[in-house]
């Protein structure tokens, strides 16, 4: 038996499933059923439920629904699910973000549970950094079920051979520099020979190193480094973003992929090209590729060479040699009606049951440190050959594993600094620059946030009266002129026909302007829609108006002016243009006017995911048309031209990763649903009566004059519509840079609805978004009235007398 540990877990399997059906019959009761959530898809999602299934089989009274919550922003996802009262009895969470839960009550201690202590759980019998990870303020709110490293250095062992470098053994380090004398002990060196480009060509085609996603790059070194950027992570009160350290490590991290070309940049290796540094590292074009434990798997399914792992190296110079990871945890939501079930749940998941089977399927590294180090489990069996050869070092590299445990309000301050590392690692900006601009900024920030967490209790009272008085003020403004007015009896009996017709319209007018004046109030507050709001009177709207504080209002309408005083113009033109045409009396025009049109119907998010295919910078087809085959000889040079305006002379455009040329891609991208707007047009081109052309004719008058005396006047009121409308859509643009770009790069797409949308559901803080979006309100409302104060001037309707 000790041969083959592999069966113990089906032979308790079977145990306890015999068990479960005895007690099945005994019992009558209805099944208790628990709300599970997890951000698992796929295979791992199938193993979930086949655990689920085992869990039931020995618990007949307790049944599992296990929800997908998919997409991005999974915890704040939930988090909304507590604010609205839906929430799952429990939920795996990520130890990054476990405070964000703590810290808004919205979990349940785990201490409660009388045998949170015993052998089934099995508490200091698991990674100790894992179980702190979950722990907030003394209390467990998440019991670990897997620890992930997200540095191990997965290499081709070919690409090693060919090199002559011997397969590392974990004693390598690095450095900001090159140090040849250590030749394979340091990591540096490695990357550099293991990189490989062929005569006559810039791009290599073997690149040395490349990390599953670009900001993990830059993470790791920081961490491993021990630079820091603040000084304390449970209560940060200071910068230190422009020290020379950090600038250091920083411009190396640039140098890499840009200077030395050591490392796939965002620009060589895209999603819009369908392809990932994984897949890239499978064909053999990157030698090693820094990723966490999660890829074991698809690596031994996926990978057809010999491979194996190491440890990501320490720095040459520091003391610590911690790394960055994550992990999974269980909670239960403190919302929870089936505690006691959930707990069930929980530790058979989190136990050996549900951890032996995960680490069998090669899912990912148990958080009990036996399991990690059992043969047959996570390791393989003796005697088995399998790859990694060297998993066993999977063990000490979790000790190494360090959780960045910062407080929740720190949370946005975080995410704008990570957001820089994209454009330091792209090459846009250089890592002095930035970091001193952060520097300058940040300290501003970190007052707003502790204003924001100081702020007194929110009046709710007096809010709501005054929301009443908006209601009554704006129901006397329509209601009270009409008391004057002397009717007769037939036009007071046409009067209750009309308001009985328009009780529909009222209905959605409670149902909008409800929502309106309750963003009004709460823009004058901090609120997460969780915690009970506090008052901040008119500080959102201070704050937003000072760039000292934050400037991204003015950044973020900067970029939204630009595009839309770019994108209206030339996309009126082009509907004005494409419905001359289709408003020739030939044959087809019908089936042309349908294809033109189709464009519009189709969903913005597929569109924005065909864009990125044609915008791609390598395998797109704009480039290949622009450029050629041999990158210099495309359609009259245009290619190369376009380069050296843009600041990349002999590379191709990254129309979406360069902040000079992203809202020019955006702008092409909207002319392709220019047919709604030619369907506008080209219905007030048949209202033109055919007299007018005819008389211009007899006048002499050619195709030109007869356009501008005659179709421009006449076209007028569709012109002024179609520019009120596109005012509105343009200043309210968001599904093209929240699909592509997410604002990046450089802020260059933070148009102000992607800001508005990440401020509400990404960092949730609706009190500052509130204020945002009656900003934009009154801009557009504005503009609005403009349009119209200036439309007598120069908008002609037929019949008017002027």
């Amino acid at each position: 038996m000790t041969g083959h540990p592999s069966i113990l877990p089906r032979i308790r399997l079977g145990i306890l499933f015999l068990t479960g059906a005895a007690t099945s019959l005994a019992s009558g009761a209805d099944p208790v059923t628990i709300r599970f959530a997890t951000g698992s898809g796929g295979d791992g999602l199938k193993n979930l439920r086949a655990t689920a299934d085992a869990f039931e089989a020995a618990h007949p009274d307790i049944r599992v629904k296990i929800e997908p919550v998919v997409g991005n922003e999974y915890e704040n996802k939930l988090l909304a699910q507590f604010a609205a009262g839906v929430a799952p009895d429990c939920a795996s969470f990520n130890g990054n973000r476990i405070v964000a839960f703590a810290s808004r009550n919205a979990l349940r201690p785990l201490n409660g549970f009388t045998d949170i202590d015993s052998p089934e759980v099995d508490i200091k019998g698991r990674y100790p950094n894992i179980v702190e990870a979950f722990s907030s303020e003394g209390k467990l709110f998440a019991l670990p079920r897997d620890i992930a490293c997200s540095a191990y250095i997965y290499y081709n062992k070919r690409a090693f051979r060919e090199a002559g470098i011997p397969f590392p053994d974990g004693s390598w380090t690095w450095d900001t520099r090159v140090r040849p004398e250590l030749k394979e002990k340091d990591f540096v060196w490695t990357m550099q020979r293991l990189t490989k480009t062929k005569p006559g060509e810039k791009r290599p085609h073997q690149f040395g190193f490349g990390p599953a996603w670009p900001q993990l790059w830059m993470q790791t070194l920081l961490i491993s480094s021990g630079v820091r950027m603040w000084d304390r992570d449970e209560d940060p009160s200071k910068f230190f973003l422009n020290d020379p350290k950090v600038v250091e490590v920083f411009e190396f991290a640039a140098d890499v992929p840009n200077r030395h070309r050591w490392m796939p940049s965002n620009n060589d290796v895209t999603l819009g090209a369908g392809s990932t540094m994984q897949d890239e590292f499978r064909k053999g074009n990157i030698a090693m590729l820094q990723s966490g434990s999660w890829e074991i798997r698809d690596m031994r399914l996926k990978h057809k060479g010999e491979w194996d792992i190491a440890p990501f190296p320490r720095f040459a110079r520091g003391k610590t040699g911690y790394l960055p990871g994550e992990g999974t945890g269980i909670g239960i939501f403190a919302s929870s009606k089936h505690p006691d079930e959930a707990w069930k749940w929980i530790k058979w998941l989190c136990g050996r049951p549900g951890l032996e089977d995960m680490a069998q399927k090669g899912e990912s590294q148990p958080s009990i440190r036996e399991l990690a180090k059992t043969p047959g489990l996570w390791l393989p069996a003796r005697g088995e050959k399998v790859q990694p050869e060297h998993i066993a070092i999977t063990d000490e590299i979790a000790l190494r594993v360090r959780n960045q445990k910062l407080p929740d309000w720190f949370t946005g301050i975080d995410r704008e600094i990570t957001g820089s590392f994209y454009a330091v690692l792209a090459g846009e900006r250089s890592a002095k620059d930035m970091l001193s601009e952060l520097q300058r900024k940040m300290p501003g920030k970190l007052a707003l946030a502790r204003r924001r967490v100081d702020a007194p209790p929110y009046p709710f009272w007096p809010a709501v009266a005054f929301g009443v008085f908006l209601v009554a003020a704006l129901i006397a403004w329509v209601y009270l002129p009409e008391r004057g007015i002397r009717r007769t009896r037939v036009e007071k009996a046409e009067s209750q026909s009309a308001y009985r017709f328009l009780i529909p319209w009222f209905c959605g007018l409670t149902l909008t302007l409800g929502p309106m004046i309750y963003s009004l109030l709460l823009s004058f507050a901090e609120s997460d829609i969780i915690q009970t709001p506090k008052w901040r009177g008119v500080g959102n709207y201070a704050d937003l108006m000072n760039p000292a504080v934050d400037d991204t209002l003015f950044v973020s309408l900067r970029q939204t002016l630009i595009f839309a005083s770019l994108s209206i113009p030339l996309g009126m033109a082009t509907a004005l243009g494409l419905a001359l045409l289709l408003n020739q009396k030939i044959r087809g025009v019908p089936l042309f006017r349908a294809l033109f049109y189709l464009p519009s119907l189709a969903s913005g998010v597929a569109l924005s995911l065909v864009w990125m295919r044609l915008f791609d910078r390598d395998r797109g087809i704009i480039n290949a048309l622009l450029y050629g085959n041999d990158g210099s000889s495309g359609f009259l040079g245009i290619g190369p031209a376009l380069s050296r305006l843009s600041g990349t002379p002999g590379e191709p455009l990254n129309w979406l990763g360069n902040s000079q040329t992203v809202i020019p891609a955006f702008i092409i991208m909207g002319l392709w649903g220019a047919g709604g707007g030619t369907i506008i047009f080209l219905a007030g081109l048949q209202g033109i009566s055919p007299t007018y052309y005819e008389a211009a004719t007899l006048d002499g008058a050619g195709i030109w004059r007869k356009f501008r005396n005659v179709t421009l006047p006449l076209l007028t009121p569709t012109l002024f519509f179609s520019s009120i409308t596109g005012v509105i859509g343009a200043l309210q643009v968001f599904s093209e840079a929240f699909v592509i770009t997410g604002g990046g790069p450089d802020r260059a797409t933070l148009f102000t609805m992607v800001w508005l949308y990440g401020k509400a559901f990404g960092e949730l803080q609706m009190g500052y978004a509130s204020a945002i979006a009656w900003i934009l309100f009154t801009i557009i409302l504005l503009l609005t009235v403009v349009q119209l104060s200036l439309a007598k001037r120069w908008v002609f309707y037929e019949g008017e007398l002027k």
